[in-house]
């Protein structure tokens, strides 16, 4: 029901009693130091400003969320308890009251209360001037009914489970007031021991790691399991990770390369999991504002030109992704259904090459110049994007320059515009698909300013229309219907294009308990490794 919360995993009697405990707990070895193959080093801490997991991913085990998602059920990730211990509705799905959990401290010393949670949300919703937030939470207001107790006020109507499902993503970490305050409204980009109330807490970082420690004052009795947590720098698809791995130096990696974890589901000492990524995530903007990409035609030919079999078989030796959620675009179909379709099928090709051709022709472009195309560093990205130059110049001797960049740095770039073309483009995925969408491709009617995350600058009144609707369907047939109509306007004005989802392959020893043996697509959100020990 429309103003149902959602059922914690394990409902306690009561809900401030509710603590999370591992999969396994009775059996549970505490002690150990946790080490862990983080994507990284970042090039800043604010992890409000972030749209990579080598922001969140090494700094979540600090902080905790308002809600969380549970970690230990990944196929359904329901919503637990957290600094919330509970939380009531309004009939009229307009307003959330959650009642917050006492005795809670930062690790300055502080106290935890609604003004903390208030901060945050102010920080993420309205970021002041000059800051930038790449997450999308329809709060319109928020009253503190007293220290323990503040109710959220929506601004558009949501579901429960989305709107919860939004709290929860793993960007909305709770930093105190006071350090909101302290550092301009919450600028954190060169902050590194931003004071949480997480199971974990700040020890020391350098170049090639950064160490935190048991929270020994961590308000959840049974968390953490582990000592300390070395966060180990090493880059996606690899062989420094895959030597890390494969060796023994880390526990757990993530983003192994495709070879890699064929080699980790061999072995009789290692499991692995291949999580899901929202179709939005392979992605490639152009600037819609700069000549020639402002001409539809050039980005439909740029879109025709990319061949979409031979991208997935460049960066995907393992089974594509099934469509897991329908609100995510495309709308209903999966992969298996886009590639028998135009222009991706191979019997399309060569209809789809000379589409582009003649749209190129038709608006007859200046390709005298070669045009910037900023890349993430990772292999399989400057993979992605060599096949595309090479295709580019091929088919419609559109010529780029590939400049590769640190994907922090790819953040701010796309923040900054400063780019003609851009890969692997950060279009941050949630809960909230109507915010989501807002985000990446919505901006505003009245000042015509874009969301911080629609580096595009795209702009098109009747996408924003359909949105409008799409944001408060309840229903779930028509929002489907809703959706398609949005991809059908993104589709024929192409603000950008790329691949259709892959995947995230994790390998770990057996020996650290606590994960679970089947995966989900929001890992994202679940970074907090409370959740684990050790039994070696």
């Amino acid at each position: 029901p429309t103003t149902a919360a959602v059922v914690p995993t394990a409902a306690p009697a009561e809900d401030m009693d509710f603590y999370l405990k591992a999969i396994g707990h009775d059996q549970a070895k505490y002690g150990g130091d946790l080490k862990l193959a983080a994507h990284g080093p970042p090039s800043h801490f604010d992890v409000y400003a972030s749209g990579t997991i080598a922001n969140a991913g090494s700094a979540s085990p600090m902080y905790d969320l308002l809600v969380r998602m549970d970690p230990r059920e990944p196929a359904t990730l329901p919503i637990i308890p957290s600094l919330a211990t509970s939380w009531d509705i309004s009939s009229d799905a307009l307003n959330y009251t959650f009642t917050l959990r006492e005795g809670v401290k930062f690790h300055d010393g502080s106290d935890f209360d609604a003004e903390d949670v208030k901060a945050t949300f102010e920080r993420i919703v309205n970021p002041p001037e000059g800051l930038v937030s790449l997450r999308i939470i329809p709060i319109g207001s928020m009253t503190i009914n007293d220290p323990y107790s503040i109710t959220f006020t929506l601004s558009e109507l949501r579901d429960s489970e989305t709107f919860l499902g939004a709290l929860a993503g793993g960007w909305n970490i709770i930093s105190s007031a006071d350090a909101i305050k302290a550092h301009d409204g919450g600028d954190f980009r060169t902050v590194d021991d931003n004071p949480g109330t997480g199971p974990f807490v700040y020890n020391d970082r350098t170049t090639e790691t950064w160490v935190q420690d048991k929270n020994e004052n961590y308000w959840n009795p049974n968390a953490p399991y582990v000592d300390s947590i070395t966060h180990i720098w090493l880059k996606a698809w690899t062989p420094e990770l895959a030597a890390a791995v494969l060796g023994g130096q880390v526990d757990w990696g993530m983003w192994l390369d495709p070879k890699t974890y064929k080699t980790v589901l061999e072995r009789d000492d290692m499991s692995g999991l291949l999580w899901a990524v929202p179709n939005l995530s392979s992605w490639i903007g152009f600037q819609n504002e700069r000549e020639p990409l402002n001409d539809v035609r050039v980005r439909q030919a740029l879109h025709l030109a990319l061949d979409q079999i031979g991208l997935d078989n460049i960066t995907q030796e393992f089974a594509a992704n099934k469509l897991a959620d329908k609100l995510w675009p495309p709308y209903g179909k999966t992969y298996d259904e886009l590639v028998k379709e135009y222009p991706y099928a191979p019997e399309t090709r060569a209809k789809a090459e000379a589409d582009a051709k003649a749209l190129m022709a038709e608006a007859n472009p200046d390709l005298s110049k070669t045009f910037n195309f900023v890349v993430r560093e990772s292999p399989q990205n400057r993979q992605l994007a060599a096949f595309a130059q090479a295709e580019w110049d091929r088919i419609l001797g559109f010529k780029t320059e590939l400049e590769v960049v640190q994907v922090s740095d790819l953040v701010e770039r796309q923040t900054e515009g400063t780019f003609d073309i851009i890969s692997h483009a950060s279009c941050l995925g949630g809960a909230d698909r109507a915010a989501t969408a807002m985000q990446c491709y919505g901006y505003d009617k009245a000042t015509g300013e874009v969301a911080d995350s629609n580096f595009t600058n795209f702009r098109n009144d009747e996408f924003m229309e359909v949105l409008g609707k799409f944001s408060s369907e309840l229903d779930l047939d028509k929002k489907l219907v809703l959706g398609q109509q949005m991809n059908e306007i993104l589709n024929r004005e192409m603000p950008g294009t790329g691949g259709t989802a892959g995947g995230r392959l994790y390998g770990w020893y057996k020996y650290m308990k606590g994960l679970p043996e089947t995966a989900g697509n929001s890992d994202y959100n679940t970074y907090h490794w409370d959740f684990v020990w050790l039994d070696r």
